[in-house]
C-alpha cells in the first residue's frame, strides 16, 4: 500500500497556548478556522497543511488517560525544503 495523500490529524494538546504559538509561529501553517466550544471548554484550530490536508489541533482541561495497556503514541516526520535555511525544531527547544 502506497499513501499518495493525507485528510487531517488531529492532535489533543496539554498546552494549547503552546501549541497553537508553535504550529502557526514557528512552522508557520496558516489558520482555517479557530473555536472555543463552550459546551466542551476546549479549543479546535483548524490550520492548513501543505498539499491540501489539515491539522486539527484540540484542548480538553482535563484529558482522559489512555486505557490500561495502551500507551499514546505519536509519528511525525517534517521534510525541510532545501531553501529552507536551518530546520526550525532546534529553537523550539525539540530536539533534532
Amino acid at each position: 500500500m502506497h499513501i499518495t495523500g493525507l485528510h487531517h490529524v488531529a492532535i489533543i494538546a496539554s498546552d494549547y497556548a503552546r501549541s497553537r504559538d508553535f504550529y502557526c509561529r514557528i512552522l508557520g501553517l496558516k489558520v482555517i478556522a479557530e473555536n472555543w466550544r463552550a459546551d466542551r471548554q476546549s479549543w479546535k484550530l483548524d490550520l492548513a497543511l501543505p498539499g491540501g490536508g489539515q491539522l486539527e489541533l484540540f484542548s480538553f482541561p482535563a484529558p482522559r488517560p489512555a486505557p490500561p495497556g495502551r500507551k499514546p503514541a505519536a509519528c511525525a516526520t517534517w521534510r525541510w525544503p532545501q531553501r529552507t535555511r536551518k530546520p526550525r525544531a532546534p529553537i523550539c527547544g525539540i530536539a533534532a
